[in-house]
């Protein structure tokens, strides 16, 4: 765990408004049959038969029907906008503007403006995935070391860590869902636009974002204090089956059981907003 991590929490819900596959088919494989066989010989002065009429060539099977498109589970109506959207490429001019309409200094003075859209569009399909690359995070780092103690000869997170998010925090209950959700609406033809140059074809982003807050509402609430191992430079969860969660989950669980429940609180307002079917059962 580095100390990077303090700031990715914050785009967890920054990221509702802010918010290619290389198939590889094989060539096919002889058919080993019709290889092993030997070829029929005739002997030579044998008369030749009447030759029998060719059967009738079989049916072409018919062409395998095209996979339909991936059916959307929450679509969105984008809201009206004053003026025509611009170009993917130089939307950040406009979406920046729209932010500091709805945002506090606080918020803009850690945005980072450059791609911000297609940033965005990343960081949420990283966050149900095992990794989030730090380059992808449109938000600049906060200052301070992830705190940990040991005990016993046991390292664990301090309970002292969770105050390093108090900053964020407080941005996080200052956001109003509404507005988020209505400039992300806006501009949503962008985001799927970034989204499609990265996902699957026909993928929806913001089913993709619905997945990613179910994914942190299912974050678990570990029992304190949460073990650690160090085996290389970064620390890691020492019950492996925390550390084989998803990186927003695993954002969720350092943070502290309070905070953590204040950024599901968020979730839970945004998600019903942009949402069409309700979350998936627990398993």
């Amino acid at each position: 765990m580095k100390n990077k991590n303090v700031w990715i929490v914050a785009i967890v819900v920054l990221a509702v408004f802010i918010a290619g596959f290389l198939w590889l088919f094989p060539e096919p494989a002889p058919d080993e049959a019709s290889m092993s066989a030997p070829n029929e010989v005739i002997p030579v002065g044998k008369p030749k038969q009447a030759a029998e009429a060719e059967p009738a060539p079989a049916p072409a099977e018919p062409a395998p029907e095209a996979k339909p498109e991936p059916a959307i589970a929450n679509p969105v109506t984008p809201e009206p906008t004053p003026a025509p959207l611009p170009k993917l490429d130089e939307s950040e001019p406009s979406v920046v503007t729209a932010l500091g309409k709805i945002l506090d200094k606080s918020w803009m003075d850690v945005i980072l403006t450059e791609a911000l859209i297609r940033k965005v569009v990343a960081t949420v399909d990283h966050l149900p995935a095992a990794t989030l690359p730090a380059n992808v995070v449109p938000l600049k780092r906060v200052s301070g070391a992830f705190v940990v103690q040991e005990i016993d000869g046991q390292r664990s997170i301090s309970p002292h860590n969770a105050e390093r998010y108090a900053e964020y925090m407080a941005r996080i209950d200052r956001l109003n869902a509404k507005k988020l959700v209505t400039v992300y609406r806006q501009y949503y033809p962008l985001f799927q636009k970034a989204y499609a140059e990265i996902a699957k074809p026909g993928s929806y982003f913001n089913d993709r974002l619905v997945e990613a807050i179910d994914n942190l509402l299912a974050a678990p609430r570990p029992a304190e204090p949460i073990g650690l191992v160090q085996p290389k430079v970064l620390y890691a969860y020492a019950d492996p089956t925390l550390e084989a969660r998803s990186s927003g989950q695993k954002i969720l669980m350092r943070m502290g059981p309070a905070n953590a429940e204040r950024v599901k609180a968020k979730l839970r307002e945004i998600r019903a907003l942009v949402a069409t079917l309700p979350p998936k059962a627990a398993e």
